[in-house]
């Protein structure tokens, strides 16, 4: 990418992907895979992760084929926030993942208390409502 606040977030991503305990690879189905999308592919060889494709409202310009050559040993989960639809999917492909003991208990914090629920749901909210701004062009 050439946005430099973009760059920015990428170098910081990188850093943090040896510290995450699941990885989510975020593809965007509207656009073929890139080299950058390669290299992270590569990047996350051998850990724990999912590839989730969005934007399946849109026309598919994204080699499945292709991807499923390079990726196959991650699961595959397709959505589009826009629609909501697929999130549960996510929420499945993650809860597999900890039951199947890839993920521990002690990985993961726990939400329990009602407020921090409500206050965790608004903020989910605002990040989709900034993603849309986003993908409108909207500052």
């Amino acid at each position: 990418t050439e946005d430099v606040v973009e760059k920015i977030g990428v170098k910081k991503s990188r850093e943090v992907l040896d510290q995450a305990d699941l990885i989510l690879l975020l593809l965007n189905n509207a656009e073929p895979l890139t080299e950058e999308d390669m290299e992270l592919l590569e990047t996350i060889r051998n850990r724990k992760g999912i590839i989730v494709i969005n934007k399946m409202d849109l026309p598919q310009k994204l080699d499945m084929t292709q991807l499923n050559n390079v990726a196959e040993e991650f699961p595959l989960v397709t959505m589009s926030i826009k629609n909501e639809k697929g999130i549960e999917v996510l929420e499945e492909a993650i809860a597999k993942l900890f039951f199947e003991g890839q993920l521990q208990s002690d990985d993961l914090t726990y939400v329990s208390n009602a407020r921090h629920i409500q206050l965790l749901k608004e903020a989910k909210g605002s990040i989709e409502e900034a993603s849309e701004s986003c993908d409108h062009g909207l500052p």
